[in-house]
């Protein structure tokens, strides 16, 4: 399975986290095609939660339990190694439609750096974002601030 494209999800993308439970380190899963499970995001779009995410949002949503079980499989992780933010929620209009953007949080006591290294990814830390894409470091930060405070 490619989760930078699974073909059902077109409209959905995850930031995927892991907080240490002893110092609070927070680092993000960044794939090689970029931050984002699911796909990419274009350049020129914003990032909307709140009240703009609200409006914008599609009743019909993936249930959370089936995008983890995908994410989990895909980076070979055992059942209940990944657990969705259920407060966490945005979305992104395009050109092509509404993406709707959710964070999962990694449950094991250390994050799952060889996991992370036989899909091409690595963990990141918010200031190792530096080079990505303004979106993914807005998304970057707003999954930051929720976690953290």
């Amino acid at each position: 399975m490619n989760l930078a494209n699974p073909p059902d999800l077109a409209d959905m993308r995850l930031v995927i986290f892991h907080k240490q439970a002893t110092s609070a380190r927070l680092r993000f899963l960044s794939f090689s095609h970029g931050l984002f499970a699911f796909g990419t995001v274009d350049d020129d779009v914003e990032l909307l939660d709140g009240e703009g995410a609200a409006s914008l949002a599609s009743t019909v949503e993936w249930h959370p339990a089936a995008l983890q079980r995908m994410a989990e499989g895909y980076l070979g992780l055992e059942m209940g190694a990944l657990c969705m933010e259920p407060e966490f929620y945005g979305v992104v209009p395009t050109s092509k439609g509404v993406l709707r953007l959710r964070a999962l949080a990694l449950t094991t006591i250390d994050p799952p750096f060889e996991a992370a290294e036989r899909i091409g990814g690595r963990f990141i830390s918010i200031t190792e974002a530096r080079g990505m894409k303004p979106l993914e470091r807005e998304a970057l930060r707003r999954v930051y601030e929720h976690v953290i405070g």
